[in-house]
């Protein structure tokens, strides 16, 4: 496993990648340190989930200003088609902060787990390398939002820009899963 550190990595990702080194190796042996390491990598996983949610926030907000007019006499209701795709949109905000919640939500691991840990080198392994392909999940998600366009809808009508933010959003919530599969594990 090729873990050097490369300058244009993020620094969460290079801590990360230190800690499978000769020098840092085993840095998990010390519980509080495991806890703030759990607790760092869910922020940042977190921040960007809030990054990616403002900007579709921002862009269904100019949609909605543009495409909804305000109401009057002559158009007392907004118009039903329109008022469908701003609810579709809508429900990707809503599985945004589903995900942020659950991320943030996450009970921190008791001082019996990071011991556990301590004393299973591939089960450590595995969960950095899992930790580092949440964050990268993660952070893909905020240029895919960029890309989006109102309606933003899923399945298999939707645009390509919107299938890529729908896959990126399922590898968050996979490794994410995968990452509290690995935490709660009893193995050997």
């Amino acid at each position: 496993m090729d873990l050097t550190v490369n300058p244009n990595e993020g620094l969460i990702r290079q801590a990360i990648s230190l800690l499978l080194t000769g020098a840092n190796y085993g840095a998990y042996r010390d519980e509080q340190q495991a806890r703030m390491d759990d607790i760092l990598i869910r922020q940042q996983a977190s921040q960007a989930i809030m990054i990616t949610r403002d900007q579709i926030s921002t862009l269904l907000a100019i949609w909605s200003a543009d495409a909804i007019p305000g109401l009057n006499a002559e158009q007392p209701y907004p118009s039903p088609a329109k008022m469908a795709i701003l609810r579709r949109s809508r429900a990707c905000l809503d599985r945004l902060s589903d995900i942020q919640t659950r991320i943030l939500t996450a009970p921190t691991r008791t001082a019996e787990v990071w011991s556990r840990l301590s004393t299973r080198t591939t089960l450590i392994e595995e969960l950095i390398r899992n930790d580092i392909a949440f964050l990268q999940a993660c952070e893909a998600t905020k240029p895919m939002s960029a890309k989006l366009s109102i309606p933003i809808s899923f399945g298999p009508a939707a645009n390509t820009e919107a299938r890529a933010f729908e896959a990126a959003l399922q590898e968050v919530e996979t490794s994410l899963h995968n990452r509290q599969a690995l935490l709660a594990s009893k193995g050997p």
